[in-house]
């Protein structure tokens, strides 16, 4: 395959206020090396007047406003919808791209012997307080380990992801408008059954850490989002011809579900993080990190201070890391 066609990207930016970070974020798409592209902005019912930035760039754009204020997996399935070009490129309203994000991903997405239907890369981690660049990050997994690496340790990021079009409709395939957390991992594990999700081993983007951004608030982690993920995952796995054995990667995914995300979130009530633990009892799935995370989680509700609470945090970390060492000196003797 050939990259001579010169195919035409939609670059989608969901946002809903975002008129501080947006600027850098338009700049990285004006940068870009690759030029045949335009820009699908949706806003999200904003109030602080985002949309109207985009009238400083050169680039074709066209603003869409959702149908109501929505979830971000609603937003992104709306704007999904409204592509018209062969491949679409989303990227959140405070992320920054390198200048040859499309160049160089369309350039690997046509030396691949067969078109893969969504394709994501590397990002690096920054501050958006300092500026400090924390950490790079390189998807590990391949095409054929996919499913199973993304269902107990995801490593797709919605910064870089980079859709076929196409082929997604042909499988009538779309974000879940019902899903707050993780829709991109929802919606490229549901695709991994029909056709190849393929990661592109280079960075591409800066993704800052913003303590007002999703990712950071406290609606994330809930459990009850958490649960709907598990559910996905579920039902994804019944449509696969899987052995027994096969299971095991959705149990280990469960567990680190409930522990970080249900009994140890902020957002989730007591009587939530309760609700859970009657949940595992039931499915005798409690075990020791359970008790332990929920037990240091009932503290930081004792004492909100933000400092004691991220000391509690490590330390539950390291419990957690402890017993892992001390299983792997179990197996050994």
């Amino acid at each position: 395959m050939s990259l001579d066609c010169d195919p035409r990207v939609t670059i989608v930016i969901n946002c809903r206020n975002g008129f501080n970070t947006l600027p850098a974020t338009l700049a990285s798409i004006e940068s870009q090396t690759y030029t045949n592209y335009s820009v699908l902005f949706i806003d999200n019912w904003s109030t602080d007047g985002s949309s109207s930035l985009l009238q400083r760039y050169d680039f074709d754009f066209l603003i869409l406003k959702t149908p109501a204020p929505c979830t971000l997996g609603c937003a992104r399935a709306f704007a999904l919808s409204q592509v018209t070009s062969p491949f679409a490129a989303l990227i959140d309203s405070d992320d920054v791209w390198f200048p040859d994000r499309l160049a160089s991903h369309l350039q690997f997405l046509y030396s691949l012997p067969s078109m893969p239907a969504i394709s994501y890369a590397g990002l690096n981690m920054v501050l958006s307080s300092s500026g400090r660049q924390l950490f790079s990050y390189f998807p590990t997994c391949t095409s054929s380990s996919f499913f199973h690496q993304t269902v107990t340790k995801p490593d797709i990021n919605l910064s870089t992801i980079l859709i076929n079009i196409p082929l997604l409709r042909s499988a009538k395939l779309n974000f879940n408008p019902d899903i707050v957390i993780a829709e991109e991992i929802d919606l490229a594990l549901r695709t991994s059954l029909y056709f190849d999700v393929t990661p592109f081993p280079r960075v591409l983007s800066n993704y800052y850490i913003n303590p007002n951004s999703l990712t950071h608030t406290k609606r994330k982690y809930s459990y009850a989002d958490s649960l709907k993920t598990y559910f996905t995952l579920k039902r994804l796995l019944l449509q696969l011809p899987l052995q027994k054995s096969s299971l095991y990667p959705l149990r280990l995914y469960l567990n680190k579900l409930i522990t970080y995300r249900c009994i140890y979130s902020d957002s989730a009530s007591l009587k939530g993080k309760i609700y859970i633990l009657l949940i595992l009892l039931r499915r005798r799935r409690l075990t020791i990190i359970n008790l332990v995370h929920f037990s240091i989680s009932f503290f930081s509700f004792l004492f909100p201070r933000k400092a004691t609470h991220y000391r509690l945090y490590l330390l539950s970390a390291y419990f957690t890391k402890f017993l892992s060492v001390l299983r792997k000196v179990r197996v050994h003797h």
